[in-house]
């Protein structure tokens, strides 16, 4: 619009009545406020872009925090959960002695089954508890006084403690510093 209007009165001198200026500036008005609406809506439209793609990063960053803390809780009772149970199974005489442990260790690998089974730890947790119940039931045995049978249980035990608590730190360690 402006355009024609320079096109069309290109020869004219300029005006020095105020009421000429005053129409040209009626006439660019819608003109200019027109040029305004576009420009603020565009940046308008891009504040929205900047803030939405803030809020989905934030939000990925509170579910993969929020992991990571669940994790780091699991992993904490873990190791309470080993540190008892080793404790235990030292002290136990008689098979009766562990049927506790036995199962709030199944009570708890049930509980935590979907976050082993993403950590791909089920097998040695399942494992941990299979080598608890044949401890037990060795307990009861004509054998439970062998010394060297003994060691050999806690052994497959720690072993497999071992084999837990390492491929959970390995995992949480990769999460945390590989994303």
């Amino acid at each position: 619009m402006v355009g024609l209007f320079i096109y069309n009165f290109h020869s004219t001198k300029f005006s020095t009545d105020i009421a000429d200026w005053g129409q040209f500036g009626d006439y660019l008005s819608p003109v200019i406020t027109l040029i305004n609406t576009i420009i603020l809506s565009l940046i308008t439209l891009l504040i929205q872009d900047i803030q939405s793609d803030s809020e989905k990063t934030r939000s990925i960053e509170h579910e993969r925090k929020e992991k990571y803390e669940q994790r780091d809780r699991l992993f904490s009772e873990v190791t309470k959960m080993f540190g008892e149970l080793r404790k235990n199974l030292l002290m136990a005489k008689t098979e009766k002695d562990l049927t506790f442990e036995i199962l709030s260790l199944s009570q708890f690998i049930n509980s935590y089954s979907v976050e082993y089974s993403e950590l791909q730890l089920s097998n040695e947790f399942v494992s941990v508890l299979k080598c608890v119940r044949d401890y037990s039931k060795f307990l009861n045995s004509n054998q439970s006084s062998d010394e060297n049978i003994k060691i050999d249980y806690l052994t497959k035990y720690i072993e497999h403690e071992f084999t837990i608590t390492s491929t959970f730190r390995k995992k949480m360690i990769k999460e945390r510093y590989l994303q």
